[in-house]
């Protein structure tokens, strides 16, 4: 299918037929840090990855499955032009798959987090799906998830500093520096990771 762009978040791109037989072609496990704005962002430029890629895009197109779903990191939908994700379609397409993506939240399910995620649904072709849409996203609902319906009543919804373990005795760049509640921003950080216990999917500034 020509002229295929990557879907943004709330919305849903679907390819669906067959193009030929399946064949084997490069590819691997997608590993999310790559790609993700929390990790190393070096994308495929990275050979660890591309490897991986590789082996994953070659064993995609041997499954014999009914429904494949894959999981990764928001940025892959758009990174380098669409390039890898328009890969992934045509080997799926003519391993006789459609395939439907879409940008989802985990707070929009019922999860205490803000994460979004590229989520790929590859469906054989013939099973009893709508023929146009073919698999339907369920939609996201108004985040109502906090951290305390996880938290047991009597804990602290704080760590004592002196019970961290630091992962390197290297200074951290910022330490003194007051930092926005909620945000762990930086190259190798990991965006919102921290919560405020009362908060819908993420601590508030």
């Amino acid at each position: 299918m020509g002229g295929r762009r990557p879907s943004t978040a709330g919305s849903v791109t679907s390819h669906f037929g067959t193009r030929g037989t399946a064949r084997r072609s490069p590819s691997s496990r997608h590993r999310a840090s790559h790609t993700s704005v929390a990790g190393k962002g070096l994308g495929f430029a990275d050979p660890k990855l591309a490897k991986a890629y590789q082996h994953a895009m070659r064993v995609l197109g041997e499954v014999d499955a009914k429904v494949i779903i894959i999981e990764c990191a928001r940025q892959f939908l758009t990174m380098d032009g669409g390039k890898y994700p328009d890969e992934l379609i045509d080997q799926m397409m003519q391993a006789g798959y459609g395939v439907q993506h879409r940008a989802l939240n985990a707070a929009g399910f019922g999860v205490a987090q803000s994460r979004e995620r590229s989520i790929l649904v590859c469906t054989r072709v013939g099973l009893d799906l709508d023929p146009i849409v073919g698999y339907l996203f369920p939609e996201e609902q108004e985040s109502t998830a906090c951290v305390a319906d996880i938290m047991d009543a009597d804990l602290p919804a704080t760590i004592p500093e002196a019970d961290i373990t630091p992962h390197t005795t290297k200074r951290a760049p910022r330490k003194g520096q007051r930092v926005k509640v909620g945000h762990i921003d930086g190259l190798n950080c990991q965006g919102y990771r921290v919560y405020c216990p009362n908060s819908a999917g993420r601590a508030s500034p």
